[in-house]
This record gives structure tokens, C-alpha cells and sequence, in this order.
């Protein structure tokens, strides 16, 4: 993989990205400065053979995150996870059902054949940084912009990038046995949460109802604080054979529709926290004969088992040992098992986004500590592996991060973000890729 400046860019680009809906199209620098989060000013070239392996690597890690979800389950390691007690039945059920899916990401460190991996030979194989299976963005950069970006500049052979007519068929193959039980196609609610500013979730949110569209369901956008909570009483047998009464929870938007089936672009980890969370895994619970429900939750409970930064210990765990799938994995143990002797890793907290609360420690000095609200989170540590860095046109240099995008289950393109630093946090930018035949 190479980055490669350019000096061929569309003169309307920051109109035609917004229209093509990329409403998060900039990032605001601590003095209040505007940087385009996309940028066109360059981009990377991979080769058809990094591409094939990259898919293979990617199926490889999501076999083993599935082996470590099995591990978690059948061990019980609920409280390693933070999964309160009232979640993990549902957990462990909708694990054990394969619960309908859509979409998830893993942040890799690579580089590929080139200069950067001669100097480090470990940048020639991918490593997992962590899976975000629960609330993953910029899927609108990988899947659409970056496509019309090529298709208009066609400045290589191909873009590994088949995110959108796969996510159209996801919502067909993942909600069909949904359709065979409630006898009909059901509306799919689409929400994220009003507290979110920058527009990144909005646009998430209205383009996957654009796919849900595309694949012939009903759909509806909603806010998580519209969702209305009700209880209703049914007739249930009782252990003497008499008829009693037993209330449960439902689920309806604010026009009085039930919700069959959602896609929240809002965190397990903060659901259960809310007042609400009991009543959604026993809303779970309910047979499916059910008036009301059970709701489908899209993604699935069982994402609380990868999309926490637990999974990164348990994987190595696991792998270890393994010669051929741990250099898949760097070196990852929850904080009170670290290795005395460890000099140089990275605190992460469990469930810690953009960047928020990591300690980098260098030779067993702190070289980097980012503020955040996880203060009082658990956290993991992982044998430090800094991103590689490529020159910009002016010497600078910039690092990217590779993200590998799963949909259904099946690695279906990637996205590439940059940053000036060593972390991928909340100011660093899209940049898109284009394939080269390897002759």
C-alpha cells in the first residue's frame, strides 16, 4: 500500500460530497479552526493481491472473534464484559441464534509490501486494533463518497468497495426468517440519539435507510428519546393450573406503531445503563406469539461480546499460542493482569470512543494522554504498535489507520483515515484508495 499525493481534484467536490450526503464534512480543531474531514488532496493504492489477503485476514479474525464470543458465553465471563446480570440471557440467546446482523468494522494497523513494512516486517500482516460490531461510522465515506470520488477521477484500476448492494441484501437474507414469522414485511425503525451534534450518526442513519429502502422494506427514522415504552397485561398459565395475569413491555414509535424491528446507531453499553434497559431484554424474552414483540434489535445484543475493548484480552488469550492467527493480534491483557515487565503499550478503556482516555507508554515513560469521559472505566492495555507513517506531499507526516468493513458477516470493502498523530481520534480525515493490478 502507498500513499500517493494528487494533484487531480474535483473543483465542486465539498458540494457534490455533501449532496451525495456527507453531512459531517468537517472537523473543528481545538481553536475553532475548520479542516475538511474529507480531503482529495491525496489518496492510497493497494494491489489486487493486498486486497485478496486483507479479505482473507479479515474472515480469519471474525472466525476467531466468534471463538471468543463461544468462550465468554460458555465461561461466563459477564462481569470481565461489564454485562449487567438482566442482559445476559439475552445476550447469550441471541449469541446462540445467530440474532439478525447488518454491519460491523475492524481497525487494523497495516501497510502492506513497500518501505514501511521493510522497516517493520510486522506491518506486512494486519493487526487488530478493535471491532467495532455495535455502533461503527463512516460507512457513508467508504461506501458512497469514496466510490463517486473514484468513479469521477477514475484514477485507478478499481476500489475494493461493495458496501452498498450488500448491505441492500443484508437486510434481505438477515431479516427473512423476521418476515416467515410476523407473516409480512415489517417497517424498519432507523434511530439515533438527539444528543448527538455533529450530524455523523443522522447521516448514518438516513443512508442505511436508504439501503433498507432499496431492498423493498417500510422504513421509518427515529429519535432513541421518541421511542415509547408501554406495558400491557396477557393471561399465562400458572404452576396450580389456574389463569394469571403477567405484564410485559412493548416498544412503539411516536405515532403508536409498534417496533418490529430497529436499527440503533446508539451503544449496548449505554442502553443498559438506561432506565429503559431491563425492559428491552425482557421485551427479548417474550415468546413470539406475542401481541406485541418481541422487537428486533439491530445490531443484536450479542455485539456487547465484540464491541468492547474486553474482547482484545480474551482473543489473545486464546491465540497466543497459535503461531499463524496471533500475528493477527498484538499482545492485549485486561489492566490488572498486565505483565510486570511490560515498557511500551497503549491503556484503553473498555468502551472508549474517538480516541477518548488512551495512555501511550514508551520505554515505561507516559508519552501521550488524551482527556475523555471514561475516566472511571475499566481498561485494557495492548503491546504498543504505532500506526505506520507515510510523507505528504511536504513531508509531513500522516498515519494511517485501515479499517476492513464487515457486512452479514463477510469483509465487503475498506476505508482509510489519517492523522497527524499516533491516535485515530475525532480530527482525522477520510482519505480513499484505489486497487492497482498486480501484472
Amino acid at each position: 500500500m502507498r500513499r500517493v499525493p494528487v494533484n487531480a481534484t474535483r473543483p465542486d467536490w465539498l458540494e457534490l460530497t455533501q449532496q451525495q450526503g456527507l453531512l459531517y464534512w468537517y472537523n473543528e480543531l481545538p481553536d475553532g479552526t475548520r479542516v475538511p474531514y474529507w480531503t482529495e488532496g491525496a489518496h492510497y493504492e493497494i494491489s489486487d493481491r493486498e486486497v485478496a489477503a486483507l479479505e482473507q485476514h479479515a474472515t480469519t479474525l471474525l472466525e476467531m472473534c466468534v471463538a471468543a464470543g463461544d468462550h465468554v458465553v460458555h465461561h461466563g465471563l459477564w462481569d470481565r464484559f461489564r454485562i449487567p446480570e438482566f442482559a445476559r440471557e439475552g445476550v447469550a440467546r441471541t449469541w446462540n441464534a445467530d440474532a439478525p446482523r447488518l454491519y460491523g468494522r475492524f481497525d487494523l494497523r497495516y501497510a502492506g509490501p513497500g518501505p514501511q513494512a521493510d522497516a517493520d516486517p510486522s506491518l506486512l500482516v494486519p493487526k487488530l486494533y478493535e471491532f467495532n460490531a455495535d455502533t461503527p461510522t463512516t460507512l457513508v465515506e467508504a461506501a458512497v463518497i469514496q466510490w463517486h470520488w473514484f468513479t469521477d477521477l477514475a484514477l485507478g484500476h478499481d476500489q475494493w468497495n461493495g458496501l452498498h448492494e450488500h448491505l441492500v441484501q443484508a437486510w434481505r437474507d438477515e431479516l427473512a426468517p423476521v418476515v416467515a414469522r410476523l407473516g409480512y414485511k415489517p417497517v424498519i425503525h432507523l434511530a439515533c440519539s438527539a444528543d448527538e451534534r455533529t450530524g455523523e450518526d443522522l447521516m448514518t442513519v438516513q443512508y442505511l435507510r436508504d439501503t433498507a429502502l432499496e431492498a423493498g422494506f417500510p422504513t421509518r427514522t427515529v429519535l432513541m428519546e421518541e421511542i415509547v415504552r408501554k406495558t400491557y397485561t396477557v393471561p399465562v398459565s400458572s404452576p396450580t393450573g389456574l389463569t394469571a395475569v403477567e405484564e410485559r413491555p412493548a416498544f412503539f414509535d411516536p405515532q403508536g406503531q409498534h417496533i418490529d424491528v430497529i436499527f440503533k446507531l446508539y451503544p449496548w453499553e449505554w442502553m443498559v445503563e438506561q432506565e429503559f434497559g431491563p425492559d428491552v431484554f425482557r421485551d427479548l424474552a417474550k415468546p413470539a406469539a406475542d401481541p406485541y414483540g418481541p422487537t428486533v434489535w439491530i445490531e443484536p445484543p450479542y455485539t456487547m461480546l465484540w464491541s468492547t475493548k474486553a474482547l482484545l484480552p480474551v482473543l489473545w488469550q486464546l491465540y497466543a499460542d497459535d503461531p499463524v492467527r496471533r500475528q493477527l493480534l498484538l499482545p492485549s491483557w485486561f489492566e490488572d493482569e498486565r505483565p510486570a515487565g511490560l515498557r511500551d503499550y497503549v491503556r484503553k478503556p473498555l468502551f472508549g470512543r474517538e480516541g477518548s482516555n488512551i495512555t501511550v507508554v514508551r520505554d515505561g515513560r507516559t508519552v501521550l494522554e488524551t482527556e475523555g469521559p471514561y475516566t472511571d472505566a475499566p481498561f485494557v492495555v495492548q503491546q504498543l504498535a504505532e500506526l505506520p507513517e507515510y510523507p505528504d506531499a511536504f513531508g509531513n507526516p500522516r498515519h494511517p489507520l485501515t479499517t476492513v468493513w464487515l457486512v452479514a458477516g463477510e469483509p465487503r470493502g475498506m476505508g482509510i483515515r489519517e492523522t497527524a498523530g499516533i491516535i485515530t481520534d475525532n480530527v482525522s480525515t477520510f482519505v480513499p484508495h484505489v486497487i492497482t493490478w498486480d501484472l
